[in-house]
């Protein structure tokens, strides 16, 4: 059991995870189905942080 003050990553184990997201996202495919596996491991804040690494932000031209 994990102390308070420690910190605990889970990771993973279905490998498409996080870096299956990214890697489809810079090979500009269909993000839509990675993004669908990548919800059932992953909290929003950390897919869009790693979506964020990829492609930086967006900037709407006014």
């Amino acid at each position: 059991m994990a102390d308070a003050d420690e910190v605990v990553e889970i990771e993973a184990h279905d490998g498409h995870g996080l870096g299956y997201l990214q890697q489809t996202a810079q090979d500009r495919r269909n993000v839509f189905a990675a993004l669908m596996e990548a919800v059932k491991t992953h909290s929003l804040g950390q897919i869009s942080h790693a979506l964020y690494d990829v492609g930086g932000e967006y900037r709407r031209n006014m």
